[in-house]
């Protein structure tokens, strides 16, 4: 009797094994490389990354629908080293890329129009970003703490592009000179231009 038990016993041990396994492998491999969510329109949907990976290249549609708004909870912090958004896509919501510690290039963005505050907060390697030029709104913060370079001659202003991000007086100015050519003011950009004596 103890030596069917025993049997007994280590088969559903070693079947529990087997299935555990089975359904491991099955969770990996079917793992998506996007996280897709349609919108309350029922006419597009929202992405996420769901699978990290070095380069990401962000779908333009899903299920027949454009994909057309980047959102928070991508996975890939401290692996994904570039993104290309394609011409669907017009809204990067708030925090989408918060501390993506290896994010150094995005590129694509043709026909975005919104970054949301703080999208790139924390990409300390994020040094080249293509914005297009539909841009309407940039969040607080969408850049901050990034090693994105300064492309205007003006020490005092930070600009992507013809985008002015931020700005600042220096020393005895009582004025900021925003060069010819800028077509958006990033919200924020200059709330702390001058400082109180």
């Amino acid at each position: 009797m103890k030596k069917v038990i025993s049997l007994l016993l280590c088969g559903i041990l070693i079947f529990g094994m087997t299935f555990s396994t089975m359904l491991t492998v099955s969770a990996a491999s079917t793992a998506e490389p996007f996280i897709y969510r349609l919108n309350p329109n029922g006419k597009e949907y929202r992405v996420r990354i769901g699978v990290a990976a070095a380069e990401i290249k962000f779908p333009s549609t899903y299920k027949g629908l454009p994909v057309t708004t980047i959102e928070s909870g991508s996975k890939g912090a401290s692996t994904v080293k570039s993104i290309y958004i394609p011409d669907s896509i017009t809204a990067i919501e708030d925090y989408a890329f918060e501390n993506f510690n290896a994010l150094e290039t995005v590129s694509g963005a043709k026909a975005l129009k919104k970054i949301g505050r703080e999208a790139f907060n924390g990409c300390k390697n994020l040094v080249n970003v293509e914005l297009g030029t539909k841009i309407i709104s940039i969040g607080k913060d969408a850049f901050k703490s990034t090693s994105v370079k300064n492309e205007s001659d003006y020490s005092n202003l930070y600009v992507i592009g013809n985008y002015l991000i931020r700005g600042s007086a220096k020393d005895g100015e009582t004025e900021i000179v925003i060069p010819e050519g800028i077509i958006t003011i990033a919200d924020y950009a200059l709330e702390n231009a001058f400082q109180d004596s």
